[in-house]
């Protein structure tokens, strides 16, 4: 056996020679390189990045001990992806002197990233590391860079769901300039203003939420093709993707943002595993079914990845369970067509998770009445709790800033309190509390430091309709 190189054979094009099979790569198009190698799961909890050749959290010795062990045919190339640092279809010598130069975390080399591009396909991008100045796109774009505590690395953002000054606790430690106008799904890119800042400030990546990524036009590629700028994308609303977006992000940026974004990823793989593991047990006909809104209560569509947050904490989506539900919800988004006649046949489901955008430290009683108070035309002016009738009581709202692992910790204890003793997402919520992240901090004196953490109570997680009774009996 040659011992010098493993050629990879992949998905793409391959061309078959007298040395094996070479892959062909789509480079230097518009979307980024095809995804350049067979058996890469986008949507793993690992560190993204050519290098990561064990698939864990980082780039290390053990990455360039792989590396070697394949090449000397001790260990096969398949299941091993992210070996062929070079991406260029085969795993060799030239991938160890690569390695080792992401191992040294040298200044100016090119990292090539596995994740998806501004029009949501697979594909590999290429970003000079570290990434001085960021730019975002969408909310989990954000949360997912300040709980890496990048804010500072943060140039230019925009954020359908608001600014800094909607989320002053949130994004106290984002910086950069917002390039956004309006709320609530209508937010206006102002793409101009974005070229701007980088003619001022060169941005050395942009990261996008692939549920935006109609926004970004031809045109828009093509300005940020001439200017350089790499634009990676990520599933906002999948658990799994957002946790690995944030591995990513951390890394490039730098090391001190690298120790942070793993640091995290690896609490929030914890806590997930934790949950599988007493959730495992559980038989079909003791799983809860549950069904998902945004917006108070816009029902996520069958296959939303808005319902990955209750399957994770084993629950059953209620279309598999309803098919009257199943037949009227398909898709994969959201539907604003709840009214009171049709949620009367949907009485019978275990659990309704509205997931809900409310900045840390926010007023808890006021925001609880609010929320199972609101009214609008399309509920008949009536109160989400007169709306939701006998069912209001497996009504919860989840704060969709939280950590998504977080998310469904609670909801997990909310479903399953015969597995979680009460309590137990609240110790998970103390964990990422005592990490450090910067959205969990808050400036105590008005100095402009983040000097003091929040604590479990203030950090406003999760709100039902015993706290709602609660607060309307002290109000």
């Amino acid at each position: 056996m040659d011992k010098t190189a493993v050629i990879i054979v992949a998905a793409v094009v391959v061309v078959a020679g007298a040395t094996g099979a070479l892959l062909l790569l789509s480079g230097g198009d518009d979307n980024g390189r095809s995804a350049s190698a067979e058996g890469i799961d986008y949507e793993a909890v690992n560190l993204m990045i050519f290098g990561n050749a064990n698939n864990d959290l980082t780039i290390d010795e053990q990455d360039k001990k792989t590396i070697q062990d394949i090449i000397d045919g001790k260990t096969p190339a398949e299941g091993h992806p992210l070996a062929d640092v070079n991406v260029d279809g085969t795993i060799d010598r030239k991938d160890l002197d690569e390695v080792q130069r992401i191992i040294d975390r040298e200044k100016g080399i090119t990292l090539h990233v596995a994740c998806y591009n501004y029009a949501n396909k697979k594909a590999v991008i290429d970003v000079e590391y570290p990434v001085k100045n960021v730019g975002l796109y969408g909310m989990h774009t954000v949360t997912s860079a300040l709980y890496t505590n990048a804010g500072d690395k943060v140039v230019a953002y925009a954020n359908p769901s608001g600014t800094k000054g909607d989320y002053p606790v949130m994004m106290g430690s984002l910086s950069g300039e917002i390039i956004s106008s309006g709320m609530g799904g209508s937010t206006a890119i102002d793409w101009k203003k974005f070229m701007e800042i980088d003619s001022r400030t060169p941005v050395g990546a942009l990261v996008i939420d692939t549920a935006y990524a109609g926004d970004i036009t031809a045109v828009t590629i093509r300005d940020f093709n001439n200017a350089g700028i790499p634009v990676l994308a990520f599933n906002g609303n999948n658990v799994y993707a957002q946790i690995a977006a944030t591995a990513w992000i951390g890394f490039l940026c730098g090391p001190d943002t690298e120790r942070v974004g793993k640091q995290f990823a690896e609490s929030s793989q914890e806590i997930l595993g934790e949950i599988s593991r007493k959730v495992s047990g559980l038989k079909d006909e003791q799983r809860k079914s549950f069904m998902t809104f945004t917006m108070w209560i816009c029902v996520c569509q069958n296959n939303s990845p808005n319902n990955s947050l209750g399957e994770l904490a084993g629950g059953i989506h209620y279309s598999k369970v309803n098919r009257e539900f199943a037949s009227k919800y398909r898709g994969n988004g959201f539907s604003m067509n709840l009214d009171a006649e049709t949620l009367a046949n949907f009485q019978d489901c275990g659990a309704y998770l509205s997931i809900r955008t409310s900045d840390f430290g926010s007023d808890f009683k006021k925001l609880v009445i609010s929320n199972y108070e609101f009214k609008n035309a399309s509920m008949g002016d009536i109160s989400v709790s007169d709306f939701m009738h006998n069912a209001v009581e497996r009504l919860y709202f989840i704060n969709n800033l939280l950590p998504a692992a977080l998310k469904v910790a609670y909801i997990t204890e909310m479903m399953y309190p015969e597995l979680f003793e009460k309590g137990f997402a609240d110790g998970c919520a103390q964990r990422f509390i005592d990490g450090g992240y910067a959205p969990f901090l808050y400036d105590s004196n008005g100095d402009g430091k983040l000097d003091a953490k929040q604590t479990v109570s203030s950090l406003l997680t999760v709100m039902t309709y015993g706290d709602y009774k609660t607060a309307k009996g002290s109000a």
